[in-house]
């Protein structure tokens, strides 16, 4: 296990095979936890930290324990403060995490992540996870309708790219307009950002969550840990317009936001690449309306310098990657044609070399370990891999062609071998299983073939385009133990631009009885339980403002105490914190307590009319829902109205049921309730009837 707290790191061995055999869990957590609590405190100089009574104080306070939950019996991490613990088999073998969105007649795109397992020069495939989204606005119709009715609706998410960290972690970035937990959609596309754990779970998921539309396509790690994606943004990003500019945002490991750079030009561009060189700088590669454009930004997405390449409209860079030997390597397609640059060092502006790779659609790069290049695409309807030496002068080229029609989406090296991962329409593999198939293949570039293939697919799916990465140490015993490897306790960000769609900035009002409106503008730095404690502390006693749990986490809950009440105030558009908090605009009353003396009856009361924004006119079905809900409506309407004025009922609850003569006190209630009447202008006259 590896253990980490601010100013404090230990890697501890535990040998399994000097305690009894074969290992249980017992043993296990036991070993585990004697070896944790061996580790001493030390001081300045060195020497062990000791308590009052003489003996040594345990640097850490974490320990494992055998716990049997739904899955069985296994081991559970107990944790003290703020310390994280890794947990990793020495000598574990690498894997393949791949991910790739499949859609199919009549149902929303999302994403399968896998992980292939290599032992025996084979390709085992392994679901993990399927990223998907929520359509809010069809949910919500669909539960007006009648059973039975969809319980969600899915919303398409989009996978562009995938990178998966030292530690375990993989990351992937896309596209949806919908719903990722609580993050909410507007209905517009958005960029998202997800951290799923070596198992496949989903850690954290973030969107940009600005007033305009953003599109994610890469994403890469940096060399302390940091999240870089790129994208694109069009319409209003924080206060500032954009008629579709490439972006680059950063992420710390526990997905917060470090800042959000818009690297702007006249006309419609598009990021498409995106790496971290030797220096710390970014370098981010895209097109513009006139060709292949290249940025280069700082560590704090400072725009340093940009450089437009050849090839005219259309050309478009690929693929950056930053090399072992610290030179980035950027792919491009000008014209028609594939070209592959070196880059300067610490430069954009200018190539240490360049090669033509021909007529060939350049999609991908990857480089080894040796500083061969290997490039992916397709030509004439057949994949193609290209492995480029590392004097970038001879270039060897591998076929993947099925007769139909295929093309490399993706490149990983591990060790000397070269992976592929694509898409074909037909039949690379045993058989051809939908529309069109995702492949991974192992790459004998001795030889120039295809070692190994396996193509996957489901009947009438369309799959987009496969993304591979490389999973160091993920084919472990240590789920065995009921555990993952890698971090076993990441953090996420408690802040609300990180759980939310909200963007610093954004904001809401609300409004206590007839006072006046308070403006809540949502800091970068609020939590929900900071937002709570503001609104306390701004409307006093007469307002609740707590947190409640919900199912998958904590919300907002804002309540009006009795006698009196409160008016939630949505904020412009775009900037509505509101609505990203799942809040609609409404008023919220509380009945004040009564007395034994009041009155039974008051005029007026508080009604319903149980309408939505979600009623729709799209369908027959939706049609008749809408009329029957307004003419409830209308009902409810009339019942108020109604409520307004003397009747029968009202008489019969006055006088608790009983004919007779009314009370001096109940006589001076109706004389109060017609009074009362007149000046809302009704004048009507009313008579007891007895």
């Amino acid at each position: 296990p590896i253990f980490t707290r601010a100013g404090a790191a230990d890697t501890l061995t535990i040998d399994l095979s000097a305690g009894p055999q074969p290992p249980t869990l017992d043993s296990v957590a036991g070993a585990l936890s004697a070896a944790i609590a061996a580790v001493p405190m030390t001081g300045p100089d060195g020497t062990p930290v000791l308590d009052a009574s003489g003996q040594t104080v345990k640097r850490w306070g974490t320990s494992f324990s055998v716990v049997k939950s739904a899955a069985g019996w296994g081991l559970q991490l107990n944790t003290a403060g703020i310390e994280e613990v890794s947990l990793f088999q020495e000598g574990a073998a690498d894997t393949l995490v791949v991910a790739a969105g499949q859609s199919g007649a009549g149902q929303a795109a999302a994403t399968s992540v896998m992980r292939f397992d290599l032992s025996g020069g084979q390709l085992a495939r392994a679901n993990l996870a399927t990223l998907g989204a929520v359509d809010g606005d069809a949910t919500a119709a669909g539960r007006l309708l009648p059973p039975p009715a969809p319980v969600t609706v899915a919303a398409p998410v989009h996978s562009s790219g995938m990178v998966t960290a030292a530690d375990g972690f993989t990351y992937i970035v896309g596209t949806t307009a919908g719903d990722l937990a609580g993050n909410l959609g507007d209905g517009r596309d958005d960029l998202m950002l997800t951290k799923l754990d070596p198992a496949g779970g989903i850690v954290w998921q973030r969107t940009l969550g600005t007033a305009g539309s953003a599109e994610g396509s890469a994403v890469s790690i940096a060399a302390n840990g940091d999240i870089i994606v790129a994208g694109t943004a069009e319409g209003d990003a924080d206060g500032a317009g954009s008629d579709g500019d490439m972006l680059v945002a950063r992420y710390s490991p526990a997905g917060d936001e470090r800042f959000l750079t818009l690297v702007r030009s006249a006309g419609a561009d598009a990021a498409t690449a995106v790496t971290e060189a030797a220096d710390g700088s970014i370098v981010v590669g895209g097109r513009t309306a006139a060709g292949a454009t290249l940025a280069r930004l700082d560590a704090s997405g400072r725009l340093l310098a940009r450089r437009l390449l050849d090839g005219g409209a259309g050309a478009s860079v690929r693929a950056l990657q930053t090399a072992p030997d610290g030179s980035v390597m950027a792919l491009s397609s000008e014209g028609g044609r594939g070209v592959l640059r070196r880059l300067g060092a610490g430069s954009v502006t200018v190539d240490a070399a360049q090669l033509d790779l021909g007529t060939v659609d350049a999609r991908t790069l990857a480089v080894a370990a040796d500083g061969r290049i290997a490039v992916g695409g397709l030509r004439g309807g057949n994949g193609v891999v290209a492995v480029v030496d590392s004097a970038m002068t001879a270039v060897r080229e591998i076929g993947v062609a099925s007769g139909g029609d295929d093309r490399v989406d993706s490149l990983a090296w591990l060790g000397n071998d070269l992976y592929a991962g694509g898409r074909t329409d037909g039949t690379l593999g045993p058989a051809k299983y939908g529309a069109v198939d995702g492949f991974v293949a192992r790459i004998d570039t001795a030889a120039g073939t295809i070692a190994t293939l396996q193509q996957w697919g489901r009947p009438g799916a369309r799959t987009e385009p496969v993304q591979l990465a490389v999973g160091r140490g993920l084919d472990t015993d240590v789920p065995a133990l009921g555990l993952r490897p890698g971090v076993l306790n990441p953090a996420d960000s408690a802040r609300l631009v990180a759980q939310t769609s909200i963007r610093a900035g954004d904001r809401f009002s609300l409004r206590l009885d007839e006072g006046s409106v308070r403006e809540f503008a949502i800091a970068a730095e609020d939590t929900l339980a900071s937002l709570a404690a503001r609104i306390s502390a701004a409307l006093g006693r007469n307002v609740g403002a707590t947190l409640a749990k919900v199912e998958g986490g904590i919300a907002l809950r804002l309540e009006a105490k009795p006698g009196h009440s409160l008016q939630l105030i949505a904020g412009p558009e775009g900037r509505d914190a509101l609505a990203k908090l799942g809040l609609a605009p409404s008023r919220l009353t509380a009945a004040a307590p009564t007395s034994a003396k009041a009155p039974r009856v008051t005029p007026g009361g508080h009604y319903g009319l149980e309408l939505s924004t979600a009623l729709s006119i799209g369908d027959v079905a939706s049609a008749t829902l809408a009329l029957g809900k307004l003419g409830a409506a209308i009902g409810t309407t009339q019942s108020a109205y109604r409520s307004l004025y003397w009747d029968e009922n009202k008489e019969a609850i006055v006088n608790g049921g009983t004919s007779g003569r009314l009370s001096p006190y109940l006589g001076r209630q109706l004389a109060r309730y017609q009074d009362a009447l007149s000046r809302l202008g009704g004048g009507t006259s009313f008579t007891t009837g007895l």
